[in-house]
């Protein structure tokens, strides 16, 4: 209990906000000339102001400088300090008189004028979320008003609602995106938002408002068919709960509209459960970790992050028993016609299972061959999840073209 404890107390510690304070100096120098000394310096000041933004003066104002010629050198910069203090307001944060010069009746300055710009800004605890492409998971939707469920029928909701929820899981846990809520109500954050501006709150908190991120990437998925009915098997004479569905899925590129990546999966699933909720939940877990698996395999596949004690390491939580075959990476190859890269050659070199997993990483045995750091992992299609789902077909056309099967 107390290991407990105080891990729980490091990990607020750990997770504290931070508000960061920039400080910024910028200078300005200013040349003027005049019949006296003064008259110099002052005009030198009123043309380094004229360039520090943020700051005016009236130009044909001169700045007092009373009996200025008969004191030393450190009461000159005092009194003018003290004069461009008063005509800016305070906005100017330093000065120096940099050289006078006297010639031909006429007397030359130069100046430099100072100010400090400071700021603050909140700075989210953890990683920072930039270092990963955003990604907006969208409500699960459907143009159905009801599924088909045994000899009866559900509404949209009971199954657009779960699966949206496992689908940001699945999506979260891959740690390959920056997660972003589009899901639960505004006024969740509306409540939140009123506490930090509120004058209660410290000053600080407010920082906090205004560092909503947009996406990069949005997912949106849409379930076009689904039923559940007993199956009886013909050999053992046991019913089972068989689940059928279609779920089409499109990851899109916010800023342009382009479709990144697309699919179309039809899963056929056996699920038992003591209540209905229960088998829709078994079924759209395994439905939502095949789509993500799906979208970060294409953008992100899996590689090995180590290679320890004959043990492969692999930076991703992953299913205990899924085969995977490893492939080491060759000459890179690109398209015949738009000259873009279309991957490298892949050479199987091994075969692998895991064994153990966590969080953050798995762990799997050496079935056959030899592994390396940094090679790329591929799913068996006679993995341990098959019957899951299935892609759907893609005919290739002779000159080189695709059928979609949507």
């Amino acid at each position: 209990m107390k290991k407990l404890i105080i891990v729980f107390i490091f990990l607020l510690l750990n997770l504290n906000a931070e508000v960061i304070k920039n400080i910024n100096t910028k200078t300005m120098a200013g040349s003027g000339s005049g019949v006296t000394r003064e008259e110099a310096i002052n005009n030198a000041i009123i043309e380094a102001l004229g360039k520090l933004q943020g700051v005016k003066v009236n130009s044909s104002k001169f700045i007092s400088t009373k009996a200025v010629a008969n004191n030393g050198q450190s009461d000159i910069k005092d009194t003018y300090s003290s004069e461009i203090n008063r005509v800016t307001n305070g906005r100017v944060d330093g000065f120096s008189v940099d050289n006078i010069s006297q010639f031909d009746g006429m007397f030359q300055a130069d100046v430099t004028i100072k100010k400090v710009y400071s700021s603050k800004q909140y700075k989210t605890p953890g990683l920072d979320p930039n270092n990963r492409r955003k990604m907006a998971v969208l409500p699960v939707f459907s143009d159905r008003d009801y599924f088909l469920v045994f000899e009866g029928k559900i509404a949209k909701e009971e199954l657009t609602r779960p699966l949206t929820q496992d689908i940001l899981n699945a999506m979260t846990n891959t740690r390959k995106f920056t997660i972003l809520d589009r899901v639960s109500n505004p006024g969740v954050y509306a409540l939140e938002e009123a506490v930090v501006s509120s004058k209660q709150a410290a000053n600080d908190e407010a920082l906090k408002l205004g560092n909503v991120l947009g996406a990069d990437y949005i997912l949106i998925t849409n379930i076009s068919d689904f039923d559940i009915s007993k199956n009886t098997s013909n050999l053992t004479g046991k019913t089972q709960n068989k689940i059928t569905t279609r779920i089409e899925y499109r990851v899109l590129m916010m800023a342009t509209r382009q479709v990144k990546f697309s699919g179309t999966k039809n899963f056929s699933i056996n699920a038992s459960g003591n209540s209905l909720g229960e088998i829709i939940s078994k079924a759209t877990n395994k439905i939502a970790n095949e789509i993500s698996f799906e979208i970060i395999d294409a953008i992100y596949p899996l590689k090995v992050a180590d290679v320890v004690n004959n043990e492969v390491i692999i930076s991703q939580s992953l299913n205990i028993g899924e085969i995977y075959d490893v492939f080491s990476q060759g000459k890179k190859i690109a398209d015949s016609y738009t000259k873009e890269s279309v991957g490298s050659i892949e050479n199987k070199t091994a075969s692998i299972e895991i064994i153990r997993s966590s969080s953050k990483m798995s762990y799997a045995k050496i079935l056959e061959g030899s592994v390396k750091k940094g090679d790329i992992c591929r799913k068996k299609d006679s993995g341990i999840n098959s019957n899951i789902g299935k892609n759907s077909s893609v005919k290739i056309k002779e000159n080189g073209g695709v059928v979609l099967p949507f």
